[in-house]
């Protein structure tokens, strides 16, 4: 995947992928939080028109496996 021309949100999935790979729960739990807020955003000179939500909901699904794995809540 190419990083010229990705959303912010493409970026954050990747990284926050890398952080539960390395195991990294603070870090990955900051990321999940980043791409809820850049999720909700609304406004702005460009607002984000994402059709596929795959990738979204894919980071959530792997956030809340590895909170169950690390039994952590939030």
């Amino acid at each position: 995947m190419s990083h010229t021309g990705q959303r912010l949100s493409d970026k954050i999935i990747i990284a926050h992928r890398q952080a539960v790979e390395e195991g990294k729960a603070e870090v990955a739990e900051m990321l999940i939080q980043a791409l809820e807020i850049d999720a909700s955003y609304v406004g702005g000179p460009t607002p984000e028109k994402r059709e596929n939500l795959d990738d979204v909901e894919a980071a959530f699904m792997l956030q809340a496996e590895f909170r169950a794995k690390h039994n952590r809540g939030a």
